[in-house]
């Protein structure tokens, strides 16, 4: 059986006389020892030296303290010569031998080259790239794979509806046009949440942070989850009275919860029990030891746990994979794990997982605390915003020209007076020429240098009261650093024209003219 070893291993019996050895460690040796001979203690023939060159008497070598501490070496490192005056730098590893009753009876030495150590730990490392890579291929593959299926049927429906529209046009049935409308929208407003939920899986999506009340928010989401669960299942809440306040966007937070909630459900076919827990923790460096992820400090747990069928390990360790799901086709997307995980990771927080086949399962959500009050976030519903009282003078920047004409044609329908640039030069050239520019309306993104907050910064430089709506389509590095003032503001991409008036009409509402 030692034959089989890669390394050269021989086996010492309690008083340290070489009992077994391979053929490997005949040769690093240089002879082949005499097995149970008094004289073959330790280390055979060769004489052990130290890596700064000195000799190791036998009875003083770390092979002899093993077997006086019964403590095993690992990567010992010393220099071996054998009878010929040959040296070798070797790396050893000392396994004591215990019998039932816990007495020693020897041990095992498994000795490499250090050389062919370190030739090995390449060869491994050259494995491991290939299986990281090949990994990564597969996930990239599998999420590809899933966005093209998606947005191909979503295009369908988009392009299927507007030729539909054409045709009814063409032939005079202009009576059908309105359905082929609300047909497009919806399939390009399912785009936007596949687009949203892809951003926050990659951690790049706009976040709207502000400090929040856990347990208010979950109480407020009670009915939204009574009217997802199904008959046999209860909801019990066992939420901390003292739970630290977290800052975090709270339409994010309930997504998350609620495909928690909603996977929890679905593991429970046949009827269980959801809990719903809040609690406060503080993670030490043991904690960060184990996920290096995650920064030591004080948090505010969430945690939703199941008595459903569980997850196996292998399961485990794809649930947080976009498209990855368990579920029979139409009936899940395989985003909702990866939203959430993203979601809490640039939230600076973690989410852990906790699962056994047949007895459950536990998600933990874990938010850092926040010191401050909770403030209550207006919503941007899609209700059709009053129209200007005024005719504000806005200066719209955006590179996309079809996305530029549209926002400027809606603005301009609610009463605004547009002006508009393609790159932030263009931008800057016209502010000279326009005198007061109430609000700016600007992609984050623009070409030609500056991109769109250095450009906000420029003009308010000169015009103070110019206030700033930034449209973007991921959070950027210029955007996710800093809080916003009061007459600043971001909203995302894809958005509706709707929510664009509410947001404009929210900035000038209280516009102050200057003097």
């Amino acid at each position: 059986m030692l034959e089989n070893f890669p390394a050269a291993v021989y086996v010492c019996d309690a008083q340290g006389i070489v009992v077994a050895f391979n053929s490997k460690a005949s040769q690093l040796w240089g002879r082949e020892p005499m097995a149970g001979d008094p004289k073959e203690r330790f280390c055979g023939s060769y004489r052990m030296y130290s890596m700064q060159g000195e000799h190791l008497h036998p009875a003083n070598t770390p092979l002899a303290a093993v077997l006086e501490t019964g403590k095993p070496l690992r990567d010992l490192e010393a220099i071996i010569e054998q009878p010929d005056g040959t040296r070798y730098n070797v790396l050893a590893n000392v396994t004591p031998l215990f019998d039932d009753e816990g007495d020693m009876q020897g041990y095992v030495n498994c000795i490499l080259g250090v050389t062919r150590y370190h030739q090995m730990k390449s060869e491994q490392a050259e494995l491991q790239h290939a299986l990281n890579q090949s990994q990564k291929i597969d996930s990239i593959g599998q999420l590809t794979g899933g966005i093209a299926h998606d947005f191909n049927n979503m295009l369908q429906g988009i392009t299927g509806a507007l030729s539909l529209l054409r045709r009814s046009i063409a032939t005079g049935r202009p009576d059908s046009s309105y359905r082929y409308i609300d047909i497009a929208e919806q399939s390009a407003l399912r785009a936007a949440a596949l687009t949203h939920r892809m951003l926050s899986f990659a951690r790049r999506q706009m976040l709207d942070a502000r400090p929040l009340d856990v347990n208010a928010l979950l109480l407020s989401m009670r009915d939204l989850f009574a009217r997802s669960l199904n008959d046999g299942i209860s909801l019990r809440y066992e939420l901390s009275e003292d739970a630290w306040i977290v800052k975090a966007d709270a339409n994010q937070l309930e997504n998350a919860i609620l495909n928690l909630v909603i996977n929890a459900r679905d593991a429970m076919p046949d009827g269980g029990m959801i809990v719903i827990k809040t609690d406060n923790t503080t993670i030490d460096g043991n904690y960060v030891r184990r996920y290096p992820d995650v920064r030591a400090g004080e948090y505010c747990l969430i945690s939703v746990l199941d008595t459903g069928t569980g997850m196996s390990p292998d399961v485990m360790s794809h649930i947080f994979e976009p498209f990855y799901t368990t579920k029979l086709i139409g009936e899940g997307t395989g985003l909702g794990l990866s939203m959430a995980h993203g979601f809490v990771k640039q939230s600076g927080g973690h989410i852990s997982v906790h699962s056994r086949e047949r007895q459950g399962t536990a998600m933990n959500l874990l938010l850092p605390r926040h010191l401050g009050q909770p403030t209550i976030a207006a919503s941007v519903d899609d209700a059709l915003a009053p129209p200007a009282v005024r005719a504000s003078r806005i200066l719209l920047v955006e590179d996309d020209d079809v996305a530029r004409t549209l926002l400027k044609e809606a603005l301009v329908d609610l009463g605004y007076v547009v002006f508009d640039a393609a790159n932030a030069s263009d931008a800057l050239a016209l502010t000279e020429t326009l005198g007061n520019v109430e609000l700016l309306v600007t992609d984050v993104g623009l070409p030609d240098g500056l991109n769109g907050r250095q450009l906000a910064q420029a003009i308010r430089t000169t015009k103070p009261f110019t206030k700033v709506l930034f449209i973007t389509g991921y959070a950027s590095s210029v955007m996710d650093s800093t809080e916003q003032p009061d007459d600043v503001q971001v909203l995302s991409k894809p958005f509706s024209l709707d929510s664009l008036a509410k947001r404009v009409h929210d900035l000038l509402g209280d516009a102050p003219r200057p003097a």
